[in-house]
């Protein structure tokens, strides 16, 4: 215990010293002082750095896109041309397409899937008087099947007021092309009284064409 305390009063008269040392020739740095830091350039934060001038996409008018998006359209309809499933315009369409959406950086794949199709081993319609004649039809997509012989009446574009006001009674209803949607002409030939109906182009050549249902007569193109 005695020691400790000797230990004790040595350490206040060296204190004691230290704190009354105004007489030193060199300065005594207090124990709390910090020297000060070295002056440094400071560096600027990240929204201080300039960026990269980028320059504004340029716009394009609608009207440049509108050539663009009819440069399509006739590539399809005029170039390629009629693209019924399972045929061979429908191939090249689909690679056409493909290629065009590649050239964009999209990845681009096609799925097969099966189609039913009419197999024409024989023409669709023949003319039976007063000679026999076949002609070029093809099935619209969706129609009815059968085999019937019938007299045929012409009700020009297919409207309703275009037929007359007794029953067809069987007969074939020979439809112009145009106007109307195909759907339209077959369903009134049906209501009038028909039992089949054939639409003839309105312009040289045949054309496909499809129902938005399943018709309940045969519908032919020719």
């Amino acid at each position: 215990m005695s020691k400790l305390r000797l230990a004790s009063l040595t350490l206040v008269v060296l204190l004691l010293i230290a704190a009354c040392g105004g007489s030193s020739s060199s300065p005594t740095l207090a124990a709390t002082e910090i020297p000060p830091s070295p002056t440094s350039t400071p560096i600027p934060s990240p929204t201080a750095l300039s960026s990269p001038t980028v320059s504004p996409t340029p716009a394009i008018s609608l009207s440049a896109l509108s050539d663009v998006a009819f440069g399509y359209v006739e590539k399809l309809a005029l170039e390629i041309g009629a693209r019924e499933s399972a045929t061979d315009q429908e191939r090249v369409a689909a690679e056409f397409i493909s290629g065009e959406l590649e050239s964009m950086g999209y990845q681009v794949s096609t799925q097969d899937f099966v189609v039913e199709r009419y197999d024409q081993e024989r023409p669709f319609v023949i003319i039976s008087s007063p000679a026999e004649e076949p002609l070029g039809a093809r099935f619209i997509n969706r129609t009815a099947t059968g085999e019937l012989v019938a007299s045929v009446i012409s009700v020009g574009l297919g409207n309703v007021t275009d037929y007359p006001s007794e029953s067809l009674d069987g007969q074939i209803a020979l439809i112009e092309r145009g106007e109307f949607t195909f759907q339209d002409k077959v369903q009134n030939a049906q209501n009038a009284g028909a039992s089949a109906a054939i639409i003839y182009n309105n312009e040289p050549g045949n054309f496909f064409g499809t129902l938005s249902t399943v018709s309940d007569i045969p519908a032919l193109s020719l």
